[in-house]
């Protein structure tokens, strides 16, 4: 029995399967056998190639994500592109810097980046009577345009639902873009909407997107009212300190408000 060869097989488990198994030999003698080595060598080169597979698979995956939210910011664009589709294309510019000086996750920080510009997504679901209104809104019109992030964050759902978070990536992407649809209008005193939620219970990504939307609506020309100058917007941000906004992000947006008005000036209203 000493002088048989023992034989050992190991599994291999690969991304939660079993992908396939080393076969040894071994002998008091000789120690592994060449079939030992070779098995080595073939499954080395198995789980590469399934590896390499498995990252094309995730970045078609993650470029079909980028594509269908690419395809919902050009669906809220539609509704009107002089006013609405410009101000999405800016809000990027000032989430990238905004973000940079708050020091964020580098994959955090490119999720609300790429995911801002949905977050008034959920307006489609409200009639243009009532967005280009010139005038002010009466409660029924008011109660409407208030339930626009449920809508957004609903439509968001969905989409994370049927992904069935199969990937991190994608399930973070999806969830930063439903945090940010949900949260904007929210304030940080607790007075805003559609939950009234207060302080660190607003998502960061909501907080952040808070910032970028306001100044960059204020600077804008709207049915309903003229467009501010940068000196009026910083100092109505300002103002909402502690109240409307996080005291953290205002301080932050002080620092950067040349570059928020440098944004405006490449890409504002008055360079169409």
């Amino acid at each position: 029995m000493k002088n048989k060869p023992y034989f050992f097989v190991i599994p291999i488990i690969l991304l939660g399967t079993l992908g396939s198994c080393i076969c040894y030999t071994k002998t008091s003698q000789t120690g592994l056998s060449l079939m030992g080595a070779a098995g080595t060598i073939l499954i080395a080169a198995y789980v590469y190639l399934e590896l390499y597979d498995y990252q094309q698979r995730l970045q078609e995956l993650l470029h079909l994500q980028e594509a269908s939210i690419g395809a919902l910011v050009e669906l809220a664009q539609m509704r009107d592109e002089e006013v609405t589709g410009r101000h999405l294309n800016r809000l990027p510019f000032y989430a990238q810097v905004l973000a940079e000086d708050l020091g964020l996750n580098p994959e955090f920080k490119e999720n609300i980046v790429k995911t801002i510009a949905l977050h008034d997504i959920g307006k489609v679901a409200v009639p243009d009577s009532i967005l280009k209104k010139p005038g002010p809104l009466n409660r029924e019109e008011w109660i409407r345009i208030r339930r626009h992030p449920l809508a957004g964050a609903a439509v968001l759902d969905a989409i994370s639902e049927e992904l069935d978070g199969s990937n991190r990536q994608v399930a973070e992407y999806l969830a930063t873009a439903q945090e940010i649809a949900l949260n904007h209008h929210e304030k940080w005193d607790g007075s805003g909407y559609p939950q009234g939620l207060e302080g660190r219970a607003i998502p960061l990504s909501a907080r952040v997107a808070a910032v970028c939307d306001v100044y960059d609506s204020l600077r804008s020309t709207r049915p309903y009212k003229r467009g501010f100058s940068h000196e009026e917007a910083v100092e109505i941000i300002r103002s909402g300190r502690g109240t409307h906004f996080d005291p953290r992000l205002i301080d932050s947006f002080e620092r950067l408000a040349g570059r928020f008005e440098a944004i405006w000036e490449k890409h504002g209203e008055q360079t169409r």
